[in-house]
């Protein structure tokens, strides 16, 4: 039993953990998508959003950050109509 759970431990990935000072870091720097001039500005936000994050958590996951920023969103009562929330990832 023990064994199971060592290999199910090592197996996880780990949570990326953000300490105060990045994540109030993070916190400054999102915008309300609705509050850039355009999907360049908004693109350009995202960025650098998933960019810093990945520097202070280089294994956390597309998943891990988003609902960061999507909390984060919420918690400032982003207005949410839909079309400038289309183009907030970068595509490759």
């Amino acid at each position: 039993m023990l064994i199971l759970i060592a290999l199910l431990a090592q197996a996880a990935p780990a949570a990326a953990a953000l300490t105060p000072a990045q994540r109030h870091a993070l916190e400054r720097d999102i915008a309300c998508p609705a509050s850039l001039p355009g999907d360049e500005a908004r693109i350009a936000s995202m960025k650098r959003f998933i960019n810093r994050y990945a520097l202070y958590a280089p294994r956390s996951t597309i998943n891990e950050r988003l609902a960061f920023r999507d909390r984060v969103l919420a918690r400032r009562r982003c207005r949410q109509t839909g079309s400038e929330l289309i183009h907030t990832f970068p595509e490759s």
